[in-house]
């Protein structure tokens, strides 16, 4: 059996893997996957959004989240996407979501592009910070400017 070449190789492993599995690997293909997903019904921009790594006290009560990186309106739309769509977050009012570390992983991904580009990413640096953390991670969106629903979304607004 011969080696199959790099071109016809990519073709037929984009054939077998699902949509959810192809991941960038330029920066254009991760503004193609993020434009994408922000043409569906499923998208809307947020008002804030962001990643942090939950506080918990010592009875497990959650008492803040620190959040490293707030996205204001309009700002790192592409992240947002990608979040939305790894996390299946529903685009109204408050949406808080803890993030396994297999999901943490899955973000990454996304990201492969931007690895040794040479310039700071925040929100990558949060989301590689936030799975340090052993009280877990969320991301939290807010849609909606209501009243804070909890901690989660207090902190973000108050941040």
């Amino acid at each position: 059996m011969g080696i199959i070449p790099s071109v016809i190789f990519n073709n037929l492993k984009s054939l077998i893997m699902s949509p959810s599995q192809q991941y960038p690997q330029t920066a254009e293909d991760f503004n193609r996957v993020t434009g994408e997903f922000q043409e569906t019904e499923a998208y809307r921009a947020p008002l804030l959004f962001s990643v942090g790594g939950r506080v918990v006290t010592k009875n497990g009560t959650l008492a803040s989240v620190r959040y490293p990186v707030v996205n204001g309106p309009g700002q790192n739309a592409g992240t947002a996407a990608i979040l939305m769509k790894v996390l299946g977050i529903t685009a109204e009012g408050v949406q808080n979501a803890v993030i396994s570390s297999e999901q943490i992983a899955e973000i990454l991904r996304y990201y492969a592009p931007f690895r040794n580009d040479g310039k700071y990413h925040a929100n990558i640096e949060a989301l590689k910070g936030a799975s340090n953390t052993s009280e877990g991670v969320i991301a939290s969106f807010i849609f909606e400017d209501v009243a804070p629903q909890g901690v989660e979304d207090s902190t973000l607004k108050f941040t």
